[in-house]
């Protein structure tokens, strides 16, 4: 599923939905299922 969609945002919102996820990471709302991926892999938006 696209993020952005669950999200509600549009095409060019690309770089809002990585920063909603990891701030979502970051306050322990939601894990990393690996921790030792690079940190540009943990959170993206394709």
């Amino acid at each position: 599923m696209d993020i952005r969609k669950i999200f509600g945002l549009g095409e060019k919102e690309k770089t809002k939905a990585s920063r909603l996820l990891t701030s979502a990471v970051d306050g322990g709302y939601i894990k990393v299922m690996d921790p030792d991926t690079a940190p540009r892999y943990k959170v993206s938006v394709k």
